[in-house]
């Protein structure tokens, strides 16, 4: 009672009136490579953002408010704007947000941004649940297949001036006998989400169910049509609406004979088909996981048809009150107010709205709140990360989407850029239970915080302690394979970024991550990269034409050592402490291996930067990443450019561990190369545009081991001494004979090679993890 005063009067009001803002001159630049962090905002480090050579700025809610037992997304009230909430009138929140705006900006920063009114109705939900048959199509996903039945009874699939096929039902269908239509959904999921109050969970929203149907006019209104059941996870039937004649007809008795979704059920008129909020618990009343795909879900949306009249029905659309409100455009004007004042204020250099952890029945929500944004502000849109997997179903398996799936989503959004964020490390039990494959890291950490890094999830060592080489195959296994980081994720980015002219960032795994576990029962987790492996991540992740980079996550939770729920160890460690007490002396300057981490991140994000301008320019139609020691990709590096060899060599006073023929020139002292399929190097070459004749190549060193200089035998180390031989026949080489290659973060010249000469070029050391950028520019002959 208390909210519905100032609801109605925030509907009955005009947008609020625009202010004309002048334009703030800040050391934003719109083209400059970002690099960012999720919730870095909340700890208005403007300090530490810049001394990580941070441009990019991100806060998550700032908690929530349940009104009713509905729960209400609240903004920036913890950082400057304590009345920044979902139904607060802009007037009492839009100076404090546009000064939080103008701060970053003037430290440097554009902001991503999320904003109660945008995030609450991006995660409004919306299925359309198809009658006819869809075969499956897990490989190809070219259809919407999950959002439909697996048992069809009465009536065949038709034609009827529909985008899709509809069910027929004829009662002059001998064949067509009464009983249920469809039942058994295939994604029956999507309304038993029962975590704890959040913006995507089910039970606290009304629901509404709109079935598409179609009868003959004509008919006496006592006439039986169909019966739709709702039937809950345990099997129980919840809800029955009764369809009659009458249902189809309008207030004054009049029914078009057209597919409708809303019913005269109480002679009021058309309206939907409702389970309230307080009913909603029953759908899942033992509160099982969502996504738990092995537990038997029963939940169901059933249609009996009673072969009375004859009944064209289309689809079951299931909407919660957020969807259904916004597509009838009764919050225009939240996502007008947000895009203007917010998104348009330019002196505060806003970059997008931002949301994250999306499902799939968000996706219209989503489509519609960014069609909005940009009718409103062309100049802004929403960006968002979202689940690139099938709803879950019943049978313990998911279905990731392909490439073609994922572009078609994406154009369908109205993306204009896009996050990729597929982490490949996993504690090793989580790596082992989902992906089949261990996770190790190398037996080279001297100073380990904790049991020389022996595995132990009280402690955050998450990974087994195994030797290099082991260390090495394993962890170019889970970069390459798996869905897990090159596979399904930046092979994926870069396509889609060339398919749709759209930038990607790359949200960059950093963090460490352990959900609630005993010791010998790991659940879901991440283990936390070395410096070495967050170091490599970046540069593959570049190469593949990634425009920006954002690190998981800046804030840490959490104790580790202890248990945090009862007898469980639950925690996550990102770049700060925990707890932080004083910005300047919180940033973690060691992780769970002995190794700086915040230092780190400084000097990655500093060759990022010196990087930045060239990155920026790189045109993705011309930019192209190979697996150096995946044949297949190192012959369609060396067939189709100009580079015609790479040898890695290792410190060693043995012989090479394989019999493969040499480089044809002479080791470097106490040096042996390693095998083609050893090499573990990403190489890429880059292009400004089609005519540019400086040509740009980047080197990844993917060996991630810390270097040990014990002068032993043995392996010591990822540490590797790279040379490279060039194509004296490349078309990629006719502005001259003489080449300069550069070190575009020194600036300073490596080598002049005379493309006439099949002479090696030596480009020395890299460590582990390093990656390497140069431009190759012709001279004067």
């Amino acid at each position: 009672f208390f909210i519905l005063p100032v609801v109605v009067f925030y509907f009955s009001q005009p947008d609020a009136k625009e202010t004309d803002y002048t334009a703030f001159s800040s050391s934003v630049q719109p083209d400059s490579f970002l690099i960012g962090s999720t919730a870095n905002g909340s700890y208005q480090d403007y300090a530490g953002y810049k001394k990580a050579n941070m441009n990019l700025w991100h806060i998550y809610e700032g908690g929530s408010d349940v009104i009713g037992g509905k729960w209400y997304p609240a903004g920036w009230v913890n950082i400057g704007a304590p009345n920044d909430r979902l139904f607060s009138d802009s007037s009492q929140y839009i100076g404090d947000v546009q000064n939080i705006l103008l701060t970053n900006a003037e430290n440097g920063l554009t902001s991503n941004m999320m904003r109660p009114k945008i995030e609450y109705l991006s995660y409004g939900q919306h299925s359309d649940y198809q009658c006819e048959v869809l075969p499956e199509d897990p490989v190809n996903n070219s259809t919407d297949w999950f959002y439909s039945y697996r048992n069809h009874g009465p009536g065949d699939d038709v034609d009827d001036n529909q985008p899709t096929k509809v069910r027929l039902c004829e009662v002059n269908d001998p064949n067509h006998q009464a009983g249920y239509v469809v039942r058994n959904l295939k994604a029956n999921r999507e309304l038993c989400n029962e975590d704890d109050l959040r913006v995507n969970t089910d039970h606290i929203y009304d629901w509404y169910f709109l079935p598409q149907i179609k009868i003959p006019q004509g008919l006496n209104n006592n006439t039986q049509v169909c019966r739709i059941d709702v039937v809950s996870w345990d099997s129980v039937v919840l809800k029955s609406w009764e369809l009659t004649v009458g249902s189809f007809k309008d207030g004054n008795g009049n029914y078009s004979g057209d597919y409708i979704k809303e019913f005269n059920m109480r002679q009021q008129g058309y309206e939907p088909l409702i389970i309230k909020v307080s009913d909603n618990l029953l759908f899942n009343p033992n509160k099982h996981g969502w996504t738990e795909v092995y537990a038997d879900c029963k939940f169901d949306i059933r249609v009996y048809w009673y072969k009375q009249c004859d009944m064209w029905i289309d689809y079951i659309r299931v909407e919660n009150e957020v969807a259904y409100e916004l597509f009838k455009g009764n919050h225009d004007d939240w996502i007008g107010l947000e895009a203007r004042q917010v998104g348009g204020y330019a002196a505060g250099a806003p970059h997008k709205f931002y949301i994250e952890e999306v499902e799939y029945n968000s996706f219209p929500c989503i489509k519609y709140v960014n069609e909005k944004i940009k009718q409103y502000n062309p100049n802004m849109s929403l960006v968002c990360v979202p689940y690139l997997a099938a709803p879950p179903m019943n049978g313990g398996v998911w279905y990731n989407f392909n490439k073609e799936k994922i572009k078609s989503v994406y154009q369908y959004l109205g993306m204009t850029e896009f996050y990729m964020s597929y982490y490949p490390l996993h504690g090793n039990y989580c790596s082992l239970n989902n992906y089949g494959v261990p996770s190790y890291i190398p037996n080279t950490f001297p100073n380990c915080v904790y049991n020389n890094c022996e595995y132990d999830l009280r402690y955050g060592n998450l990974g087994v302690r195994v030797p290099i080489n082991t260390y090495e195959e394993n962890l170019q296994d889970l970069l390459d394979n798996h869905e897990l980081f090159i596979d399904n994720g930046l092979k994926t980015a870069e396509y889609i970024s060339e398919e749709l002219d759209i930038p990607f960032i790359f949200m960059e795994q950093a963090h460490l991550w352990l959900n609630n576990s005993l010791p010998g029962n790991e659940k879901y987790s991440q283990r936390e990269p070395t410096n070495e492996e967050l170091e490599v991540m970046a540069d593959i992740a570049l190469t593949y034409g990634a425009k920006g980079i954002s690190y998981f996550a800046y804030d840490s939770w959490g104790p580790i050592g202890t248990p945090n729920i009862g007898a469980y160890y639950s925690y996550g460690r990102g770049l700060m402490k925990f707890p932080a007490s004083a910005l300047d002396t919180s940033k973690r300057d060691t992780n769970v291996y002995g190794q700086n981490k915040w230092q780190k991140i400084v000097d990655l994000n500093a060759k990022l930067k010196r990087w930045g301008p060239y990155l920026v320019s790189f045109d993705v139609d011309y930019s192209h990443s190979y697996i150096y020691h995946n044949s297949t990709e190192r012959n369609n590096l060396l067939t189709n450019s100009y580079i015609n060899d790479i040898v890695t060599y290792k410190q060693s006073f043995t012989n090479p561990d394989c019999q493969e023929d040499g480089p044809g020139v002479p080791n470097p002292p106490n040096m042996v190369f390693d095998c083609k399929d050893d090499r573990y190097l990403q190489v890429a070459t880059f292009k400004k545009n089609l005519t540019d004749t400086t040509k740009y190549l980047m080197i990844v060193n993917r060996r991630c081991s810390p270097f040990i200089n014990d002068n032993s035998e043995n392996e010591r180390g990822g540490l590797r001494y790279i040379k490279i031989g060039f194509d004296v026949n490349s078309n990629e080489l006719t502005a001259g004979n003489n080449w300069l290659i550069t070190d575009l973060d020194s600036n300073k010249p490596v080598a002049v090679f005379d493309k006439r000469s099949s002479a090696l070029i030596e480009l020395g050391w890299f460590k582990p993890g390093e990656g390497k950028l140069y431009s190759l520019s012709p001279e004067m002959d």
